[in-house]
């Protein structure tokens, strides 16, 4: 079990996936995005004012949502408490949105509470109805034992109001703008937010519209403005996805031949993974060579893929790269998947200490799990505190 909730967004967009603004539904290729704030008297994810009547939440002991980015590690210790909450925990929405009223507001997990999931309660029920539903819920959590390893907070919105707010985008507020790959949606639980992100192809009047409902919304609504594009700016990359044939490594040799999955799915559907491979670079960790793999992105992808799930090899790149020294007792991984994410291990090191320093930062998943080398090393441990099934 890992941060499988954690950091969550709900993409509702125009089409599958998305070129420059997204790739993997992250907002890592864009120069220069601006973000832009609500108008004093509208919405915002750091409004002290929730919604919430102030006595009702402070006798529900319901700290309000820190709507703050979350920039910690996870930890051991955080994904063995995770895994527990995975086994046990209740029905949340049977509980918080099926029942006597709707207050569910979502559930995620957060690196910044100790790795607690956090459940959004949301305001507008009646008082007597969500305080009925908040002690029935910690009656339960109270007995299946998740009562420190789970935080109840308050949140403006229903999950369902998110939901409704961000399809009314599309067929009210800026008619036709998602088909026309203008803007995208998705829901942002850990903020209780709708995110909007607007591209350079946006006209001045669906802005203009936009920002009227940033300011006018129930819910709240962060806005995401693309900067106009620069001839001149360095071509985005992304990252790709390592693998490598574990019976043709040879540990006393340097020489390394990996697969590298251009994991875009095209976009452009021209499937000209090959002429935008940017290589392969390698770092020297204690216990393992750390792999990165980039792709340069196309510039003249349109917004939206019709193509996902595609398995084409010509989505594939297979190259052999050279290590800095002979691969020995270290292992190697796969550092490409970005900073939030426990990466995966692609061979185990040697040693029982070297194959569980690897954890948690990465991860053994499939074939490794078994393994008999790291199931000797974490002997006695869930299996979903290091393997990633």
């Amino acid at each position: 079990m890992q941060l499988a909730r954690g950091d969550r967004r709900t993409g509702r967009t125009a089409g599958p996936s998305a070129r420059i603004v997204r790739v993997g539904g992250v907002l890592a290729a864009v120069v220069g995005t601006l973000a832009v704030a609500a108008p004093a008297d509208g919405r915002s994810v750091h409004d002290r004012d929730i919604g919430w009547p102030a006595a009702l939440r402070q006798s529900l002991d319901l700290p309000a949502l820190d709507g703050s980015p979350c920039r910690e590690r996870t930890t051991r210790a955080k994904i063995r408490l995770q895994g527990r909450v995975s086994d046990r925990e209740p029905p949340l929405r049977g509980l918080l949105r099926y029942g006597e009223a709707d207050v569910w507001g979502s559930s995620w997990y957060t690196n910044c509470d100790g790795g607690r999931l956090q459940i959004g309660v949301a305001g507008g029920a009646p008082a007597a109805a969500t305080r009925r539903i908040v002690r029935r819920l910690r009656d339960r959590l109270d007995e299946r034992g998740l009562t420190e390893d789970v935080r109840l907070v308050a949140v403006r919105s229903t999950y369902k109001q998110l939901v409704t707010e961000a399809d009314r985008i599309g067929t009210t507020v800026v008619p036709g703008a998602l088909e026309a790959e203008h803007v995208s949606t998705d829901i942002d639980t850990t903020r209780n937010a709708v995110n909007v992100d607007v591209y350079d192809t946006a006209t001045p009047a669906e802005l203009t519209a936009l920002r009227a409902l940033v300011r006018d919304s129930p819910v709240n609504i962060t806005l995401h403005v693309e900067a106009p594009a620069d001839p001149g700016a360095p071509i985005p990359e992304y990252a790709g996805a390592i693998s490598l044939e574990r019976g043709a490594v040879d540990r006393s040799g340097r020489d390394v031949r990996v697969r590298v999955d251009d994991q875009s799915c095209a976009s452009d559907e021209t499937f000209d993974s090959a002429a935008r491979f940017a290589g392969v670079s390698v770092r020297r960790g204690r216990h393992a060579w750390i792999l990165s793999s980039r792709f340069r992105v196309n510039p003249t992808w349109p917004r939206a893929s019709t193509c996902e799930g595609v398995d084409d090899p010509r989505l594939v790149v297979r190259t052999t790269i050279r290590l800095p020294a002979r691969l020995g007792r270290r292992g190697i991984v796969d550092g490409s998947a970005g900073e939030r994410e426990a990466r995966p291990i692609l061979l185990e090191p040697e040693g029982a200490d070297a194959i569980r320093s690897l954890v948690p930062r990465f991860r053994y998943s499939g074939a490794l799990c078994d393994v008999p080398a790291v199931e000797r090393a974490f002997s006695g441990r869930a299996k979903s505190a290091w393997c990633s099934v």
